[in-house]
Protein backbone atom coordinates (compact mmCIF):
# COMPACT_ATOMS: atom_id res chain seq x y z
CA UNK A 1 0.00 0.00 0.00
CA UNK A 2 1.26 3.50 -0.97
CA UNK A 3 0.92 6.38 1.23
CA UNK A 4 -2.28 6.71 -0.44
CA UNK A 5 -3.16 4.09 -2.27
CA UNK A 6 -2.51 0.90 -4.40
CA UNK A 7 -3.27 0.44 -8.04
CA UNK A 8 -3.93 -3.26 -8.75
CA UNK A 9 -4.05 -4.72 -12.26
CA UNK A 10 -5.76 -7.99 -12.56
CA UNK A 11 -4.41 -9.94 -15.92
CA UNK A 12 -4.71 -12.78 -17.62
CA UNK A 13 -1.05 -13.82 -18.04
CA UNK A 14 2.19 -12.19 -17.90
CA UNK A 15 3.32 -15.65 -19.84
CA UNK A 16 0.85 -15.55 -22.58
CA UNK A 17 -1.26 -12.97 -23.20
CA UNK A 18 0.46 -10.07 -25.23
CA UNK A 19 -2.57 -7.52 -24.26
CA UNK A 20 -1.60 -8.08 -20.33
CA UNK A 21 2.41 -7.77 -21.42
CA UNK A 22 1.63 -4.46 -22.90
CA UNK A 23 -0.33 -3.52 -20.28
CA UNK A 24 1.98 -4.73 -17.33
CA UNK A 25 5.19 -2.44 -19.13
CA UNK A 26 2.67 0.26 -20.02
CA UNK A 27 2.30 -0.17 -15.92
CA UNK A 28 5.89 0.30 -15.42
CA UNK A 29 6.38 3.19 -17.57
CA UNK A 30 3.59 5.26 -15.78
CA UNK A 31 4.80 3.48 -12.52
CA UNK A 32 6.85 7.30 -11.64
CA UNK A 33 3.64 8.68 -11.72
CA UNK A 34 1.32 6.13 -9.41
CA UNK A 35 4.14 6.86 -7.08
CA UNK A 36 3.91 10.79 -7.00
CA UNK A 37 0.57 10.15 -6.53
CA UNK A 38 1.23 8.40 -3.28
CA UNK A 39 0.03 4.87 -5.13
CA UNK A 40 1.71 1.75 -5.03
CA UNK A 41 0.94 -0.44 -7.82
CA UNK A 42 1.17 -4.47 -8.01
CA UNK A 43 -0.39 -6.91 -10.60
CA UNK A 44 -2.04 -10.32 -10.15
CA UNK A 45 -2.41 -12.88 -13.02
CA UNK A 46 -3.47 -16.77 -13.27
CA UNK A 47 0.83 -17.28 -13.82
CA UNK A 48 2.93 -19.69 -11.52
CA UNK A 49 5.62 -17.37 -9.98
CA UNK A 50 8.04 -18.77 -12.24
CA UNK A 51 6.92 -16.99 -15.40
CA UNK A 52 5.91 -14.04 -13.21
CA UNK A 53 9.69 -13.54 -12.08
CA UNK A 54 11.39 -14.21 -15.74
CA UNK A 55 8.77 -10.96 -17.07
CA UNK A 56 10.02 -9.48 -14.47
CA UNK A 57 13.65 -9.50 -14.97
CA UNK A 58 13.41 -9.35 -18.30
CA UNK A 59 11.37 -6.01 -18.77
CA UNK A 60 12.86 -4.83 -15.67
CA UNK A 61 9.44 -4.52 -13.69
CA UNK A 62 9.79 -1.81 -10.85
CA UNK A 63 6.95 -3.22 -8.76
CA UNK A 64 5.28 -6.36 -7.16
CA UNK A 65 3.60 -8.69 -9.58
CA UNK A 66 1.42 -11.77 -7.38
CA UNK A 67 0.69 -15.20 -8.48
CA UNK A 68 -3.13 -16.30 -8.38
CA UNK A 69 -2.40 -19.55 -10.66
CA UNK A 70 -5.74 -20.68 -9.89
CA UNK A 71 -7.71 -17.66 -10.41
CA UNK A 72 -9.22 -17.72 -6.49
CA UNK A 73 -9.09 -14.05 -6.74
CA UNK A 74 -10.68 -13.84 -9.94
CA UNK A 75 -13.45 -15.39 -8.58
CA UNK A 76 -14.06 -14.19 -5.10
CA UNK A 77 -14.22 -10.78 -7.07
CA UNK A 78 -16.62 -11.12 -9.44
CA UNK A 79 -14.13 -10.72 -11.89
CA UNK A 80 -13.32 -13.75 -13.83
CA UNK A 81 -14.05 -13.61 -17.99
CA UNK A 82 -17.02 -15.75 -18.34
CA UNK A 83 -16.08 -17.17 -21.96
CA UNK A 84 -14.04 -19.63 -20.10
CA UNK A 85 -16.01 -22.42 -18.70
CA UNK A 86 -15.06 -24.73 -15.63
CA UNK A 87 -12.69 -27.25 -17.11
CA UNK A 88 -11.07 -24.71 -19.70
CA UNK A 89 -7.57 -24.30 -19.41
CA UNK A 90 -7.82 -20.85 -19.44
CA UNK A 91 -10.86 -21.19 -16.20
CA UNK A 92 -10.58 -18.08 -13.81
CA UNK A 93 -8.49 -15.70 -15.93
CA UNK A 94 -9.75 -12.30 -15.34
CA UNK A 95 -11.53 -9.58 -17.65
CA UNK A 96 -8.99 -6.88 -17.68
CA UNK A 97 -9.55 -4.99 -14.21
CA UNK A 98 -7.95 -1.87 -12.93
CA UNK A 99 -8.54 -1.23 -8.82
CA UNK A 100 -7.61 1.75 -6.88
CA UNK A 101 -7.73 1.44 -3.42
CA UNK A 102 -7.24 4.11 -0.56
CA UNK A 103 -5.30 3.64 2.16
CA UNK A 104 -8.76 1.85 3.86
CA UNK A 105 -8.49 -0.85 1.25
CA UNK A 106 -11.70 0.93 -0.27
CA UNK A 107 -12.16 0.82 -3.90
CA UNK A 108 -12.01 3.99 -5.22
CA UNK A 109 -11.82 3.96 -8.81
CA UNK A 110 -12.74 0.89 -11.04
CA UNK A 111 -12.13 0.01 -14.78
CA UNK A 112 -12.77 -3.01 -16.24
CA UNK A 113 -12.22 -3.65 -19.92
CA UNK A 114 -15.38 -5.73 -22.15
CA UNK A 115 -12.44 -7.52 -23.76
CA UNK A 116 -8.84 -8.69 -23.22
CA UNK A 117 -7.71 -6.88 -26.34
CA UNK A 118 -8.53 -3.43 -24.27
CA UNK A 119 -6.92 -1.46 -21.29
CA UNK A 120 -7.56 1.67 -19.84
CA UNK A 121 -5.31 5.05 -20.75
CA UNK A 122 -3.22 5.36 -17.95
CA UNK A 123 -2.25 9.08 -18.60
CA UNK A 124 -6.32 9.33 -17.87
CA UNK A 125 -6.13 6.99 -14.60
CA UNK A 126 -3.41 9.30 -13.43
CA UNK A 127 -5.71 12.17 -13.66
CA UNK A 128 -8.78 10.68 -12.13
CA UNK A 129 -6.94 9.42 -9.13
CA UNK A 130 -5.94 13.25 -8.72
CA UNK A 131 -9.99 14.00 -9.33
CA UNK A 132 -10.29 11.38 -6.45
CA UNK A 133 -8.36 13.41 -4.05
CA UNK A 134 -6.32 10.48 -3.44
Amino acid sequence: MGEKGLAVFFVRSADWCPFCKGQLVDANRHLAGFRERGVSVVSVSVDEVAPIAAFAAEQHIGYTMLADPHGDINLSLGIRDPQYPVGSPAFGVPKPTLYILDRQGVIRLRYQEPTYRTRPNLDAVLQDIEAAGL
